[in-house]
């Protein structure tokens, strides 16, 4: 799909029936249209990895052990990841809060539904998708094996 303006939008392949979560994805694209951003592209998906994290307890804890556990995070989210809270897809409370910590972050998880990552194009989007994915089976790995992981080591400069 792709939004030409922010309030009108061309289906480029695959099915015309959009997502309940369509109004959210809109809603972001038209703030970035409106906050001048490089951003151009979201990408919504529902990883697994991701998603069985966020549904431990104690997620908070894992989600900072996530943004360590493999060198390419922090390259690609410096700013770190951020969360809202379980709300009911397509819910216009979802889209506010989405957009909201998307004009700081370059991804957020939805509450044991998924991400929505952003960037200046689809390909950069996705990448950003991929890479947490990635980190969240790694950190379920090393979990599963009732371990606690050491992370990236901080690199000092000098």
């Amino acid at each position: 799909m792709h939004v030409k303006n922010g309030h009108e939008y061309e289906i480029l392949a695959g099915s015309e029936e959009v997502t309940s979560e369509f109004p959210t994805h809109l809603m972001v694209q038209a703030k970035f249209l409106e906050w001048k951003m490089d951003k151009r592209a979201i990408v919504h998906t529902h990883p697994q990895n991701l998603i069985a994290l966020m549904n431990l307890p104690d997620f908070p804890k894992y989600l900072k052990m996530l943004l360590k556990i493999h060198p390419e995070v922090p390259i690609f989210f410096p700013e770190g990841v951020d969360m809202v809270e379980y709300e009911k897809p397509g819910s216009l409370i979802l889209g506010i809060k989405t957009v909201e910590k998307l004009k700081e972050k370059n991804a957020v998880l939805w509450e044991k539904h998924g991400i929505v990552a952003s960037g200046r194009n689809v390909s950069e989007a996705s990448d950003r998708v991929e890479i947490l994915e990635k980190a969240a089976e790694i950190l379920l790995k090393i979990l599963c094996l009732c371990k606690e992981p050491s992370g990236i080591p901080e690199i000092k400069s000098g």
